[in-house]
């Protein structure tokens, strides 16, 4: 979904003041968007903070990670992407918050793909009464669609059926790695998984789960036939990170979600420096599986 033309706001000519953008912050941290993503959090205070204390020179991807996501001093941006993911998500997650819960914000937030500098701006409060009436019934036409969803899923659980709803046989969730070293590297696995669902969604055929969603599954007794139907999805993709020095391996594995069966599998080794590349092999690699599978079942 694009957030971002959902929530594109109407500006005016007047920019918000400071203590505005400081008040919209606070809300910002305060809602349901943001809960329980203590990372972003930090990172939109402070980018805002530095931005309005005029400290660029401070907003730089180095600067960031140390201060941030406490990165030791030797920290290298070009082997640990920690802050350029990070920023994607925030990215997202402030244009979900302004489609959603900030969609009458006055005051918006937004920081520029390629920059970590955020820009502020104000709504145009004169919105005419048409787009008002518009906007609640595509609410209540969206609310609508979603408790019919629900009640599918429910019926659809109660019952125990196998089946899944019409779209889902392209869905695929991408579990939290497992991490295979100590835990002060940890953080690497969370990033391959942020990486690896960033390629498998560039793939048109497929219509991967977001990162949120999938991580309330990061520590669950539940069977992979379990999640992925509380996932609503049909393709489940699991594994481990491992680091040894300056070199990673990867450990991956697809699993169709109806019969728990592997349907592909493979093992990257590769330098820190090179796991963007050997994610996007792997998502590609997986990609071409999972649909192979769904052309042999349609014949």
């Amino acid at each position: 979904m694009n957030w971002r033309l959902m929530s594109e706001p109407r500006r005016s000519d007047a920019m918000a003041t400071p203590d505005e953008v400081r008040a919209q912050i606070e809300r910002i941290l305060r809602s349901q968007t943001l809960s329980g993503s203590d990372q972003l959090k930090r990172l939109l205070r402070l980018v805002v903070e530095r931005t309005l204390s005029g400290q660029p020179e401070l907003l730089k991807e180095y600067n960031l990670g140390l201060d941030v996501f406490q990165r030791p001093p030797d920290y290298d941006p070009k082997v640990d992407p920690i802050v350029r993911v990070q920023a994607g998500r925030l990215r997202s997650k402030l244009g979900e918050y302004y489609a959603t819960e900030g969609a009458h914000d006055l005051v918006v937030i937004q920081i520029p793909k390629g920059a970590y500098a955020p820009v502020f701006g104000a709504r145009n409060v004169a919105a005419p009464t048409q787009d008002r009436k518009s906007r609640r019934q595509r609410v209540w036409l969206a609310t609508a669609g979603l408790a019919v969803l629900v009640g599918i899923l429910v019926v659809a659980w109660a019952t125990n059926r196998v089946a899944v709803p019409v779209g889902t046989d392209r869905s695929v969730a991408v579990l939290p790695l497992q991490d295979f070293t100590d835990s002060s590297r940890g953080h690497i696995a969370d990033q391959v998984a942020e990486i690896l669902t960033t390629e498998l969604a560039k793939n048109k055929q497929l219509r991967i789960l977001s990162r949120t969603t999938a991580n309330t599954y990061r520590e669950t007794a539940s069977s992979l036939p379990e999640i992925a139907r509380a996932l609503g999805v049909r393709w489940v993709v699991e594994g481990g990170v491992g680091v040894q020095g300056s070199r990673a391996y990867v450990k991956l594995r697809a699993i169709d979600g109806l019969t728990d069966r592997k349907v592909w599998a493979d093992v990257f080794d590769c330098d820190l420096s090179g796991l963007v590349a050997a994610n996007a092999r792997a998502a590609d690699s997986i990609a071409a599986a999972i649909v192979a599978e769904l052309r042999s079942s349609q014949r």
